[in-house]
């Protein structure tokens, strides 16, 4: 029964992925539903550590020391994947959280699991922007989540190591999943005072983890053996790709006051008004997930801290959409680690009317990025 459940759940959230890639190829007109579409994307899967250590890499090194070329079918396999695992960890997630462990599609908790599947910024964006790490990103932060139930300081370690491969995946790491990870330790240091020197010690070393690996970075990260053409050119004749982007590229090269500076003028140029629609979407999530905790001071700081670490992206860099998405779910995971405490009683009934988001389509009002 419970194989059968856990089979449906993945089919939900794949279906939604699915959908999304139908919509991203027929707006796009490409050749290959299941391809990956962008050179962006495409370009940033060629980083690796050949050269030398660069941020971003660490994806590229992996497919470099398996000797797997770094083609668009060899990408969306990975990406394709990665969704799968992150489907099946969101449902593992839900009933480690969850006083019902074999719950129906229709109990509460898995209201809240429907809430997030068909959130439009999850696997539909996901699936319409196939390719990109945030799949990658949000797995390591829900396995780092599932470490925080398990005791014993041998976690710690593990949850160490992710945090540093989470921060060498995509140094955004740093802001769109570990506040709320940290939040999550603290807050259930809150409320387990049996683990809460274990809990909180874990928090103190996941911090340190991320620090000094976003020191390494900010350090070492930016390619300087090369200049910019000519590291095109090493892709073109040694990797084989027609085309790579040289927005892709910049990212080796510019410092960050020139990405803020670059996303401001791209976001000046590239329809701003977006931004509101995307907000109500996200808002709704925050205001129902508040609603849901009844409003219990310590949950809602979980859930502010959850929120509020994403959207400070939406100065670096302009695909805000990505944010107000990571900020969504983290509200949703939120209310699942709310729910798991006997002090906190969650409200499901205001989740009764979240299905109707799904009706935004695959890529709904959290548009990712202002070409769309």
């Amino acid at each position: 029964m419970k194989r059968k459940s856990t089979l449906f759940w993945l089919a939900v959230a794949l279906g939604c992925a699915v959908a999304g890639s139908v919509g991203a190829w027929v707006k796009y007109k490409q050749p290959n539903l299941l391809l990956v579409w962008k050179p962006f994307i495409l370009t940033q899967h060629q980083f690796d550590y050949e050269l030398e250590f660069v941020k971003r890499g660490l994806v590229g090194e992996i497919f470099r020391l398996a000797g797997v070329p770094r083609t668009a079918a060899a990408v969306s396999i990975f990406s394709w994947a990665v969704l799968s695992l992150l489907a099946l960890a969101i449902v593992r997630f839900h009933r480690r959280f969850s006083s019902m462990p074999d719950f129906g599609i229709l109990s509460g908790p898995a209201i809240w699991l429907w809430a997030t599947l068909l959130c439009p910024g999850t696997f539909l964006q996901a699936g319409g922007d196939l390719g990109r790490l945030d799949p990658v990103q949000l797995l390591l932060e829900i396995t780092l989540l599932l470490t925080a139930m398990a005791a014993g300081w041998r976690w710690s370690v593990v949850a160490t190591v992710i945090t540093l491969v989470g921060v060498a995946t995509h140094e955004l790491f740093l802001l769109a999943q570990l506040p709320f990870v940290l939040g999550v330790h603290l807050f259930l240091g809150w409320h387990q005072p049996a683990r809460r020197k274990e809990l909180w010690t874990r928090g103190v070393m996941i911090a340190g983890a991320a620090a000094i690996a976003a020191g390494v970075i900010a350090a070492y990260g930016r390619m300087d053996t090369m200049p910019a053409k000519d590291y095109m050119a090493f892709l073109q004749d040694h990797r084989g790709m027609p085309q790579p982007s040289e927005e892709g590229i910049a990212v080796l090269y510019n410092s960050l006051g020139a990405n803020i500076h670059y996303a401001w003028q791209q976001l000046a140029n590239k329809a701003p008004w977006r931004i509101p629609w995307v907000a109500v979407v996200m808002l709704a999530y925050l205001a129902i997930g508040l609603a849901a905790v009844r409003w219990e001071k310590r949950s809602m700081l979980l859930i502010a801290a959850g929120a509020i670490g994403p959207l400070l992206l939406l100065f670096l860099a302009y695909d805000y959409g990505r944010w107000f998405s990571f900020a969504t779910i983290n509200v949703l995971l939120a209310v699942s680690v709310c729910q798991q405490n006997n002090d906190v009683a969650v409200n499901w009934k205001p989740l009764r009317w979240t299905w109707g988001f799904a009706l935004l389509g695959p890529f709904g009002v959290t548009i990712g990025f202002p070409w769309w």
